[in-house]
């Protein structure tokens, strides 16, 4: 069986702006599988900004995105 461990593997990411991550056994301890411990990050953007097109004609956008 293929196994790949990356660094987000055992994070729970937390995307919440103001708000500390919840307190759970997915967020600090060993993993399930005993390959890892479970940690709490910051959710960060990766990569770059994308570029997207304008929206098409009649597709509901709102004036900014024409």
């Amino acid at each position: 069986m293929f196994y790949h461990e990356s660094e987000h593997s055992y994070a729970f990411l937390n995307t919440s702006i103001d708000k500390p991550a919840p307190e759970g056994r997915w967020t600090s301890g060993p993993s399930f599988d005993d390959r890892g411990n479970f940690r709490t990050e910051k959710a960060q953007p990766l990569g770059q900004e994308p570029s997207l097109g304008k929206a098409r004609s009649g597709a509901g956008a709102q004036n900014e995105q024409m």
